[in-house]
């Protein structure tokens, strides 16, 4: 009997639609009810029966093509994880545990897919085992695997099913009984020879959290002592982050994790030590995440020019870093005038970030400082949006929600509609949703691995991002002094300039901007660097800009270097000639905005004797020259995709947006997936197909027609 999983009837309508009624091989037409669902990568070497895996073909391509794999349909490795892959191989081949540090959003789970790859291929290893710090990861783990590199892991398992690679569960699962099961199947002598992938292993170590003292327990009993007993065939160590322990007397450190090396640093501390290190800031520079651009409260915004400051702030995070329980922070979140203040910050920051990415999905984060606060911040989210005139947007994920909160994120992440999260610490490490663009942060902790986890959820880059250029990710706060230093003092590093900017960590994993003068580490002394290139050449050396938007009572921009003010705009002028370039489809450029100020001071300091030109003059070339027939093209296509996507919400009980635009594409004669490559002919009779559907679906149910087709 085979194995093969059998597709269901909406799994196999969903494949058609994307073939255009046409084989995906060859090109014959074929029919809803006669062709073949074809796995790209064969299910001979174990190609998944997923979406990103099949395509539609005629049946005698299919019958034909054989066994073999037509493509290969999983996730390509990033070059860091092409550069870390063998030297992590070789040393759990040789010492049985490495330890890998990358950023949020770097691809941990794709790395540790291709480590088991490398290891099973090399008869090294039989099977994954998979520990991770939140019962929410367990399945995003699970699915991140398959859907990267075609991986089965069975989830919430002690024991896998025939032809699935391991299994996944959280550390609170490692009770008693699981671990004697576990144990038996990982162990080399009698069981299977086991990876033991032991995910964000820092919490392994935390005191503060109840529930550590348990896990490292048994976290040792499973996986050993590195580099003296380590019972399974090997163990991999993955964090967003380094961290340091203080030592305890006798030499022992209350937060050690057994499965990992550390580097005593003096000064009564010890330091996890990593095989491999990929920082925030090296992949912000190859933009492979989002800077970070922080909104006070009171319409404050800090975009700093810091070419010439030393950054010293380190990426290694203290374990015993206590939070800091902040009452202001409470009383705020309670209070009604700042409620409405914190939220229309929000929402307009999101309004921004959903027009800079081509009208797509874009979602924000509240965190809260408690439940009854994130209900409140919840509920004026559903009240603003209603008073704009749009339908409510806010979800609420707590604890107190139980098994519908982890429903609500696991929908949340999927929605293809914009949407605001509303929660305390559910949707912070690991929860990962890229369309995440804006973070309200409202917390009163200020430890900073909790800051880096929680921003992180809204630095991941989508594909419309890859396509057409990285937005800064927005962080909107409150004003309090010490929120804002905190936040500042931790995210420096990820503003963009400074990303781009060359510089160095040390061996202990402390990351500098480059210096001429720069000596040994500022942090640590340790004088080995491993240099991080920027841009060629470097920018010119220049004064420190602060972007200082006053309240907005008094209508003014103003630009200064912290001590006296340089220059300064009417609100309503920033407001026109960001308008100006929104109408000439400059991407990001709400976004962008405060840069644009900076761009503009910075103009006037190198030219001190020449005007700002206005709006007009810097958008000269672009006005009279005649656009090409690329841009005439991509306009056409981004209007068919607002219709559709107001079909998606408006009209789906009629039919499903795909088939919209199938049919789209076949009044236009657009093949499949050919919108690229259509002509503009072509795409002009596809909007006006498009327009003329809507239209006549609007004439008989009496809704809108969408702004800007209206007319």
């Amino acid at each position: 009997m085979s194995d093969r999983r059998k597709l269901s009837r909406t799994e196999r309508e969903a494949i058609f639609l994307r073939s255009d009624g046409q084989c995906q091989k060859c090109g014959d037409p074929i029919t809803i009810d006669y062709f073949h669902a074809a796995h790209l990568r064969s299910h001979k070497n174990h190609g998944p029966a997923i979406p990103e895996n099949m395509e539609a073909w005629c049946v005698p391509c299919n019958l034909t093509w054989g066994s073999g794999d037509f493509k290969d349909t999983r996730f390509q490795p990033r070059e860091w994880q092409q550069e870390a892959l063998g030297k992590i191989v070789r040393r759990i081949i040789n010492d049985q545990v490495a330890t890998v540090s990358a950023a949020p959003g770097a691809g941990k789970t794709t790395f540790a897919g291709l480590v088991f790859e490398a290891l099973h291929g090399l008869d090294i290893i039989d099977r994954m085992m998979i520990l991770v710090p939140r019962k929410t990861l367990v399945e995003q783990w699970a699915e991140g695997l398959q859907k990267a590199r075609h991986l089965e892991l069975k989830c919430n398992a002690t024991v896998e099913r025939p032809g699935q690679h391991g299994v996944v569960n959280s550390y609170q699962s490692l009770n008693e009984s699981s671990l004697e099961i576990h144990q038996t199947m990982s162990d080399n002598k009698e069981g299977r020879r086991t990876l033991v992938v032991l995910d964000e292993v820092h919490h392994v170590g935390e005191r503060h959290m109840k529930e550590s003292a348990t896990w490292a327990k048994n976290v040792k009993k499973l996986a050993g002592v590195v580099d003296q007993d380590v019972p399974v065939r090997g163990v991999l160590n993955l964090s967003g982050t380094l961290w340091r322990s203080p030592k305890r007397p006798g030499g022992q450190a209350d937060e050690r994790i057994s499965t990992v090396r550390y580097i005593d640093i003096g000064d009564g501390r010890i330091k996890a030590e990593a095989d491999h290190t990929v920082s925030a800031q090296e992949l912000i520079a190859l933009g492979q995440l989002r800077p970070v651009d922080i909104y006070r409260l009171n319409a404050r915004v800090e975009v700093s020019d810091t070419r010439t400051d030393v950054v010293t702030e380190t990426d290694v995070c203290d374990l015993d870093e206590k939070p800091a329980g902040r009452a202001a922070m409470v009383a705020l979140s309670q209070s009604e005038d700042y409620r409405v203040a914190f939220v229309a910050a929000v929402l307009d920051r999101l309004e921004a970030a959903h027009r800079a990415l081509g009208k797509h999905h874009a979602k924000a984060l509240i965190v809260a400082p408690g439940q009854p606060e994130a209900y409140l911040f919840r509920d004026e989210v559903d009240r603003q949006m209603k008073n704009r005139g749009w339908p409510p947007l806010a979800e609420i994920a707590v604890s107190d929600e139980g098994a519908n909160a982890v429903e609500t994120l696991r929908k949340f992440k999927t929605s293809k509609r914009v949407g605001v999260l509303c929660t305390v610490g559910m949707a912070g490490e690991g929860y990962d949703c890229p369309d995440i663009a804006v973070i309200g942060y409202a917390s009163r902790t200020l430890t900073k691995m909790y800051i880096y986890q929680v921003i992180a959820r809204a630095m991941r880059v989508t594909d419309y991002e890859r396509q057409n250029g990285v937005i800064p990710a927005a962080v909107v706060i409150p004003d309090i002094p010490e929120l804002v230093d905190h936040l500042v003092k931790y995210l420096t590093a990820y503003n963009p300039e400074v990303a781009a900017t060359p510089g160095r960590i040390c061996q202990c994993g402390h990351y500098e901007i480059a210096h001429p003068e720069l000596g040994p580490c500022t942090e640590c002394a340790c004088a080995v660097f491993e240099p991080i290139p920027g841009p060629t050449p470097p920018p010119p050396p220049g004064p420190r800009f602060d972007v200082l938007v006053q309240e907005v009572s008094q209508q003014r921009v103003t630009i200064s270097d912290g001590n006296e003010s340089l220059s300064s705009f009417a609100v309503k002028d920033l407001s026109v000639f960001v308008s100006a370039l929104v109408a000439r489809n400059v991407s990001g450029a709400e976004v962008l905005a405060p840069r644009i100020l900076v761009a503009l001071n910075d103009f006037r300091m190198q030219h001190p004797f020449d005007d700002i030109p206005d709006v007009d003059s810097m958008m000269a070339d672009v006005k009279t020259r005649q656009r090409t027939t690329e841009e005439r093209a991509q306009t056409l296509q981004k209007r068919i995709r607002v219709l559709e996507g107001w079909w998606k919400h408006n009209a789906e009980s009629e039919y499903p947006v795909q088939v919209l635009a199938w049919k789209v594409n076949q009044a236009a004669g657009i093949p499949k997936g050919g919108r690229e490559s259509a002509t503009v002919d072509q795409l002009a009779v596809a909007l006006d197909f498009a327009r003329e559907t809507v239209a006549e679906f609007c004439r008989r149910t009496g809704k809108k027609m969408p702004k800007r087709f209206d007319g």
